[in-house]
């Protein structure tokens, strides 16, 4: 690549980028090389052929770059996972107390999931707390371009809404974590919102 092709007047051709005057560039310095069928850049070595469909670029910290697929947890068909289970929560709830001002509350609670297949990307699950006593929900998994989500409805009078985003799948399938967002409306007489990190515990060996 020569300076002429970086747009560099005539009169500073072959000049290095220190030489030019002031105001011309004053931090561009590019370095190409081609070592047989290896492209260079800055001393970063770029791969010699096109990448599959979706695939992004990785570096491995010593100035190579090579293509790699997304995760495929992203990519699964939702018949594919295994969301049935005992998991815990940790619930982070904004609420107003008596006197009408933001309450923050942190909790611990248990819940059990169980889910059945629709069709190859949807499946109704329900779930229920062991900590919170007549606290269920309803609800549909679906899937939302490569991502798993969720919506649900409790089954008691509260008329809260949950959804559920952020599925984290292991290699064979399970969910072994989620988060949600619930909310109760003002029409009820205890409104709040509360997030919640979903981790599955695991079967008893």
């Amino acid at each position: 690549m020569t300076n002429h092709a970086l747009g560099i007047p005539k009169q500073h051709k072959g000049k290095s980028c220190k030489k030019l005057r002031k105001g011309c560039f004053k931090s561009l310095e590019v370095k190409e090389e081609i070592k047989g069928a290896s492209l260079v850049i800055a001393g970063i070595k770029y791969p010699t052929t096109d990448g599959k469909k979706n695939q992004r670029l990785k570096t491995d910290g010593n100035g190579k770059l090579s293509w790699i697929s997304p995760p495929v947890t992203t990519e699964l068909p939702i018949s594919s996972i295994k969301f049935t289970g005992q998991y815990h929560g940790i619930a982070e709830i904004l609420t107003l107390g008596d006197d009408e001002k933001p309450k923050y509350i942190k909790s611990n609670e248990k819940h059990s999931m169980t889910c059945k297949q629709l069709k190859e990307n949807s499946a109704f699950f329900t779930l229920k707390s062991t900590t919170i006593p007549r606290w269920s929900f309803v609800g549909i998994l679906f899937k939302e371009g490569p991502l798993i989500k969720g919506k649900s409805i409790t089954t008691n009078d509260s008329n809260a809404i949950d959804e559920l985003y952020n599925f984290k799948i292991g290699q064979n399938g399970i969910v072994s974590g989620f988060n949600s967002i619930l909310r109760i409306p003002t029409t009820t007489e205890v409104s709040l919102i509360k997030q919640i990190t979903y981790t599955r515990v695991p079967a008893p060996k």
